[in-house]
């Protein structure tokens, strides 16, 4: 028999002699040797110093675990229900964790330490878990399908890991995480598709699955719930249109498909969002014309969508969005007129529209943009001289208009 198991023997055979048989004060004792076990296998564990057995006594013995333990936190009766241990140095594995001893633990943080190997499918068993952080670690191998069974989950990050294989569809089961409102996987080496049960997460406000491999269409009900606020899928090679069930989230504030093989209509793929305020589309392969709608975003900020197939004229109402600090629309195949009404948007900082076919001068109002840093409109068919006004640009770091018309 090992120490530790040596030490709990003791432990309990003073419970017993005392007859102390509450069951929050075993529970309690077990816990305490589930976490000494795990700490002696880690690598490193130095900011656990607290996590250590104290000299047996009857005293001891019923208060073992004075809840005053690094990272951790009780319940009222004693059992943990909290355990942080976020950026602590820690280093080794799951594989001695033992989640059966752990049944009212709500909240587990591991993140930004050195944990390595699988995640261990027994973490299933923390049935009562509520918030679960497992990012910037180097965590590989597949997501364990058991986290399905954590129906009282509400967000799960595994961010910033080596996890690779396909997302499990249990992800997505409507019998569990129906209440799962934040899911961040980013920065991985996932492959597949998106499985179709995500429609199933009708609470998910925010979605975060960038840099990883992943490929396929997008679930056309991976929407249907109508309250994602920031959707982030870039980075991968998703291919097809955007699901039609985006329109559904009247709540929506950040998007970002950029980097993948996306199609469809730019305009027709998103509905009225009152609230959006960061939109990036650059490098698909999306097609269309501009209209009127991108001036009613008036909490607009952000709008990119180079590197597509974008046909047409800039919109006028554009200029109504006077939120609006970052435009790119460089590299797709925009034609007409600079419109004069993009000097309405005083916040503007950032002006890319080359690599199109504008034609015609540059407006005069573009010198009420006062605080620009960047401005590119290379490589159209400007023609005319360049505006006194920009000199009024007293920030302007860079301005590019080479390959145009001369005058």
């Amino acid at each position: 028999m090992d120490p530790l198991s040596s030490r709990l023997m003791m432990f309990l055979i003073v419970f017993a002699l005392f007859g102390i048989t509450n069951v929050s004060s075993l529970q309690n004792l077990k816990q305490v040797y589930a976490l000494v076990k795990w700490k002696s296998s880690l690598e490193n564990s130095v900011s656990l110093s607290s996590w250590s057995i104290p000299p047996l006594s009857y005293n001891s013995s019923t208060n073992v675990l004075s809840c005053s333990w690094f990272g951790v936190s009780c319940h009222s009766d004693g059992t943990i229900n909290k355990l942080n241990l976020s950026a602590s140095g820690l280093k080794g594995t799951l594989h001695k964790f033992s989640f059966s001893s752990f049944p009212n633990l709500t909240s587990l943080d591991l993140n930004t330490n050195e944990f390595f190997g699988h995640i261990p499918h027994e973490i299933g068993q923390l049935l009562n878990l509520v918030y679960m952080n497992l990012s910037n670690n180097r965590f590989s191998k597949e997501i364990p399908p058991e986290i399905g069974n954590l129906s009282s989950l509400v967000a799960l990050s595994l961010a910033r890991n080596n996890i690779s294989g396909h997302i499990p569809p249990s992800i997505g089961n409507l019998r569990n995480l129906k209440s799962l409102e934040d899911l961040a996987i980013y920065n991985n080496h996932l492959d597949g598709s998106i499985p179709p049960s995500f429609g199933n997460l009708v609470s998910l406000l925010l979605l975060q699955l960038f840099n990883n491999r992943l490929s396929g269409y997008l679930p056309n009900n991976m929407f249907e719930g109508g309250k994602i606020q920031n959707i982030s899928l870039s980075n991968n090679a998703f291919s097809g249109p955007i699901p039609k069930s985006i329109g559904n989230s009247t709540d929506l504030i950040r998007v970002r498909f950029d980097g993948n093989s996306l199609i469809g209509d730019i305009s027709e793929s998103f509905g009225l969002h009152p609230k959006l305020n960061f939109v990036n589309l650059a490098r698909n392969y999306f097609q269309g014309e501009l209209t009127d709608k991108w001036g009613k975003f008036k909490e607009l900020e952000t709008l990119i969508i180079s590197q597509n197939k974008i046909t047409g004229i800039i919109p006028r109402e554009l200029g109504d969005s006077v939120m609006l600090h970052h435009i790119d629309f460089s590299s797709n195949m925009l034609v007409g007129n600079i419109p004069k009404e993009l000097g309405n948007l005083k916040a503007m900082l950032k002006l890319y529209l080359s690599n199109n076919q504008l034609s015609g001068p540059i407006p005069k109002e573009l010198g009420s943009l006062t605080q620009l840093l960047d401005l590119d409109f290379s490589n159209n068919k400007l023609n005319g001289s360049i505006p006194a006004t920009l000199a009024y640009c007293r920030t302007l770091v860079s301005l590019v208009l080479s390959h145009n018309e001369p005058q």
